[in-house]
């Protein structure tokens, strides 16, 4: 079941209470900011890496989020970590002109809205970007103001900067792949005709040099020898379990703590000993990254080795 990253007003903070409520029944995992880290140190960077560790970010939009620098900020997060954005419309407010492409949910009547929400989050999470997260989380470390219009500002620049503030030319939303592109200039049909058929001519001889070459290394090349000792077959798959439990600083087991295995599409909770466990059907001795997070700790980020064993990870406050 995918992840949730709620983005909201503290104004909204009742109709996002019920959005939450409905989508925790309906099985999903929902992250959002509760016990004020936006206020804490180094807020942008922990917002981003929250952001990053879920696969939904589920946009709460309203007269309020549209005067909020925090909402600005994670948005404009969202979009450079390439996550996908789900607005939900709480009031007739238009969304900012960067995402305005995308179709947003009508929750003005949250019944009614609730179920075209819930189907869009039945779509398959893209791909992570990871090299590109690492370098957008890297950035907001660098970010040294507390004040959130001087943040968005600054975030907003670095952005744009690296080429990081996608506006809509692909984006996606409620399932669907949407692409935008610029009318094509007019041109006479014949123009186009002699620049078609050339690009034909082109093209057919690169394929017919390209089949030549393979054909002739075939009938020169002598066949390759097999080596025991070079050709290793890969070990079939298994079912394999990752167990782990999970300490504070005083060697208490830490309830509430979610893990995630983001390669795998994976979550669990812990218990009230600190214990969570998955089971994989993989290759034997293939590590995995695995992401541990609880509200006032730093996030956990290791690459154990699957085992039966219980492993054992501590998690300091910040």
């Amino acid at each position: 079941m995918p992840t949730l990253f709620l983005s909201y007003s503290r104004k909204d903070t009742t109709l996002v209470e019920q959005l939450e409520a409905a989508l925790l029944a309906h099985g999903h995992t929902v992250w959002r900011d509760v016990e004020s880290i936006r206020g804490g140190e180094q807020w942008p960077k922990a917002i981003g890496e929250a952001i990053a560790a879920n696969h939904f970010f589920v946009l709460m939009w309203s007269q309020h989020a549209a005067q909020s620098h925090f909402v600005e900020f994670e948005w404009n997060t969202a979009l450079a970590l390439k996550k996908t954005i789900v607005p939900c419309l709480l009031d007739d407010t238009p969304l900012p002109p960067s995402l305005r492409a995308i179709n947003g949910i009508p929750l003005q009547n949250f019944e009614t809205g609730l179920p075209g929400l819930l189907k869009s989050l039945q779509q398959s999470s893209p791909a992570v970007a990871r090299v590109q997260q690492a370098s957008v989380l890297a950035k907001l470390q660098t970010l040294k103001s507390d004040a959130p219009e001087k943040v968005v500002a600054e975030a907003k620049a670095i952005f744009a900067q690296q080429g990081w503030n996608v506006q809509g030319n692909v984006y996606q939303a409620a399932g669907d792949i949407h692409v935008t592109l610029p009318p094509p200039a007019e041109e006479p049909k014949k123009k186009l005709l002699e620049r078609w058929q050339t690009w034909v001519g082109l093209i057919g001889g690169v394929l017919a040099i390209v089949l030549g070459f393979i054909e002739l290394r075939e009938k020169i090349a002598p066949p390759r020898a097999s080596n025991p000792q070079t050709d290793s077959v890969q070990a079939p798959a298994q079912w394999l379990t990752l167990k782990g439990q999970i300490k504070d600083e005083a060697g208490m087991p830490l309830d509430s703590v979610r893990v995630l295995l983001p390669e795998l599409n994976l979550s669990d909770t812990t218990d009230a000993n600190g214990v969570f466990e998955f089971r994989v059907y993989a290759p034997p001795q293939e590590r995995v990254r695995f992401e541990a997070y609880r509200t006032g700790y730093p996030p956990l980020l290791r690459d154990p080795a699957w085992s039966e064993d219980l492993q054992q990870y501590q998690m300091r406050p910040k």
